[in-house]
């Protein structure tokens, strides 16, 4: 029994208990796992103020923990933290303040749930943004603005008491931000870069999500006149809608945002035109003829493929099945869907995390074997455990709601391929994210 005397205080951060956890688990095993070793976070930028002891315990565990929830296509989500920082922490205006702000609340919210910190930090940030606001915004304001609006994006989606969707009226703020910055030969056109894809992703997945929810229509969404009953839209917010993504870098999100807004319902009146076939056809080549060096025929061994170039052609073949599907409109086989299908569960088995919902969810409805429907479980646990993200719940009750309802249909006959989208994704109170 310990003594009095013999109680020490041990100066550890999250990164240390990470550490520790790992080291035990791994204790008497042979061999060392790299894969799951907690990376060392870089110090923080030096800041032009002192923190509060608060701000940098919760400054901390964002570099630890929370920013592993921030989903991004194509990026390193360690560069995508560092960026976030280095915004946050730059200089005393009211626009860098914003981004820390929203930092803290983001990460107060994912530590310790919506409690009244997380209220006040999003509050701030809120201000903070209409401050910097009244007399115009340079290049570095202006990213700082597109920044803070996406992590304040990812609080909305975090927060169980949000509304249905104020997590888009943020995507979209960030979006008109960005389409009015100007930052070619600009020193930060990096960061500009990256910051703007991280956006285009997030309006990409938000349009799939719009098309299947319908509790309310698209032009409800950008109404002036949106229904008291829910939270007033922060004025950082437009009220109209987004243009395209075609700034956006990753051709697959540029044409999977074509295929969300082009593809028509079996109601509408052109669906069975010749004009819509043929431009059918023509997006079908095109998405197939997205390059990701990838053998065609086969997965290749871990090893062998880009984790990058696996994300993009997960993200290739689940557009084409979904092309497919919406425009034949069923959820029967066909030689065509089983390939893709095919070539994208070997690859599934290849990737260290399933942190690719959209594919997932995709993939997920086309999994009719148990062993198939473990791996899509088993990935979107272990995406789970990385990102500690409630999104991902989610993802698992849609997924298991379109096994169900495949499972309850005799095998003579036919679901409605968009209806059965349609009713699963309206189910949820709150207009999903698959990013």
């Amino acid at each position: 029994m310990a003594q009095p005397g013999d109680v020490r205080l041990i100066n550890a951060g999250f990164w240390d208990i990470e550490l520790h956890n790992y080291l035990s688990s791994s204790s008497g095993m042979h061999g060392y796992n790299y894969t799951s070793h907690p990376i060392l976070p870089p110090s923080l930028p030096q800041t032009p103020w002192e923190l509060e002891k608060s701000d940098t315990g919760l400054l901390d565990y964002f570099q630890s923990v929370a920013f592993n929830s921030l989903a991004a296509f194509g990026q390193d989500r360690q560069e995508l933290r560092d960026i976030l920082l280095r915004l946050a922490l730059s200089n005393c205006s009211s626009a860098s303040n914003a981004v820390l702000q929203a930092t803290l609340a983001y990460s107060s919210l994912h530590r310790y749930g919506l409690k009244m910190e997380a209220a006040q930090l999003k509050l701030r940030a809120i201000q903070e943004l209409e401050s910097a606001s009244q007399n115009g915004i340079d290049v570095v304001e202006g990213i700082q603005h597109m920044a803070a609006g996406m992590i304040l994006c990812y609080f909305e989606i975090e927060d169980i008491d949000a509304t249905s969707i104020q997590w888009l009226w943020y995507v979209c703020g960030s979006k008109h931000l960005m389409e009015a910055i100007d930052a070619a030969d600009h020193p930060r056109a990096t960061e500009f870069s990256i910051i703007g894809d991280w956006v285009d992703y997030h309006v990409v997945v938000g349009q799939f999500s719009i098309r299947h929810w319908h509790k309310m229509s698209l032009d409800d969404v950008y109404s002036q006149h949106y229904s008291s009953a829910l939270a007033e839209r922060p004025r950082v917010c437009q009220k109209k809608p987004i243009e395209g993504v075609a700034s956006c870098s990753h051709e697959i999100l540029r044409l999977l945002y074509e295929l969300f807004k082009t593809t028509l319902k079996p109601s509408d009146p052109g669906y069975h035109t010749r004009e819509y076939t043929q431009s059918l056809k023509s997006l079908g080549e095109r998405i197939r003829g997205v390059q990701t060096n990838i053998n065609s025929s086969r997965g290749a061994p871990q090893n062998d493929i880009e984790p990058h170039a696996t994300v993009v052609e997960l993200y290739k073949l689940a557009s084409l099945i979904y092309l497919e599907r919406v425009s034949s409109n069923f959820s029967g086989q066909s030689n065509m869907i089983s390939s893709h299908a095919e070539r994208a569960f070997q690859l599934l088995e290849t990737i260290k995390d399933g942190q690719v919902p959209f594919p997932l969810f995709v993939l997920g409805c086309e999994a009719k074997t148990e062993g198939r429907r473990i791996l899509i479980l088993d990935l979107i646990e272990k995406a789970g455990k990385i990102s500690r993200s409630r999104s991902l719940a989610g993802l698992h009750r849609m997924v298991q709601a379109a096994w169900t309802q495949d499972d309850l249909v005799e095998h003579d006959n036919d679901l409605d391929y968009v209806l059965k989208l349609d009713a699963i994704i309206t189910s949820n109170n709150i207009i999903p994210t698959f990013a």
